[in-house]
């Protein structure tokens, strides 16, 4: 059985409501579409359509990528939206970040939840 902290479960979730909302902030502030963007980037637009909907997470790989193809800091899809608090402080280095690319929990400064273990059932 896995157990995962609700509080790291939460976090992961409102980093991508942040990331959505604020792709479509940068994306209307540069007057680019979702077409526009798919082709700076070499992919399908349907890529950025699911991004942006939610059906499917950027890793930070793609931010990454995002962020060399149109000069978007990658720090701006984390801002905090309206009536929101700050996200955590990040405990890594971007180098840290970019080899933990994919790994939401940890880029957020969380340890990732490990399974419980089960004491041995030893016979006597």
């Amino acid at each position: 059985m896995l157990v995962f902290s609700i509080e790291a479960m939460l976090e992961q979730m409102k980093a991508a409501q942040r990331f959505r909302t604020n792709l479509v902030r940068l994306m209307k502030e540069s007057r680019l579409n979702g077409s526009d963007l798919a082709r700076l980037l070499g992919v399908d637009p349907t890529v950025i359509s699911r991004w942006i909907n939610g059906k499917h997470s950027a890793t930070l790989d793609s931010m990454d990528e995002i962020s060399k193809k149109t000069g978007w800091d990658v720090q701006e899809f984390f801002k905090p939206i309206d009536g929101e608090e700050p996200p955590p402080k990040t405990k890594l280095t971007p180098a840290e970040i970019h080899r933990s690319a994919g790994n939401t929990i940890e880029a957020l400064g969380y340890e990732r939840p490990r399974l419980k273990k089960k004491p041995n059932k030893k016979a006597n």
